[in-house]
């Protein structure tokens, strides 16, 4: 009988966390979407509430719609840190934590306006982003493949 209650609370919990973070995924995608596309639209007109100087305004609105334009799939990178945290599974999203804004960001701000110029630096956020979603996404392949096998206690 034990084992079988055993059995059943794995498959509860590993119900449980796919459909945890689904959610958080779905819901910000659901979210940020439309909030981007108000952004990218609007980008103009938003960063002249900001500075009148019509140069800067044209670099600020092309960096703002590059970011706008990944913002629906940082649910990737935040779910999968949040579920990496949240199982502790400390050096895993300690990782992810550093790849957005260090691991990928600092090359990609020092190399990227060395071989495109001024666009490297406005698209170098972007291009972290990107890497960062593509190394969270085996991350949480592993996380359930792993679940798969162990009891709900180890998780």
């Amino acid at each position: 009988m034990k084992r079988y209650l055993k059995a059943f609370l794995k498959t509860i919990a590993f119900f449980a966390i796919i459909i945890a973070i689904l959610l958080t995924v779905v819901v910000i995608v659901k979210l940020a979407g439309p909030f981007a596309t108000i952004i990218f639209i609007f980008a103009n007109n938003i960063m002249n509430m900001f500075i009148k100087d019509l140069n800067v305004v044209a670099i600020g609105v092309e960096t703002l719609r590059w970011q706008v334009t990944f913002l629906p799939f940082h649910s990737v990178i935040i779910g999968t840190n949040m579920l990496m945290q949240s199982t502790r599974h400390i050096k895993s999203a300690t990782y992810l934590s550093m790849n957005r804004n260090g691991i990928y960001f600092i090359p990609a701000i020092l190399i990227l306006p060395r071989l495109i110029g001024l666009q490297g630096v406005e698209i170098a956020q972007f291009v972290a982003d990107v890497l960062s979603t593509f190394t969270a996404i085996p991350f949480a392949i592993l996380f359930f493949k792993k679940i798969q096998n162990k009891d709900v206690q180890k998780i």
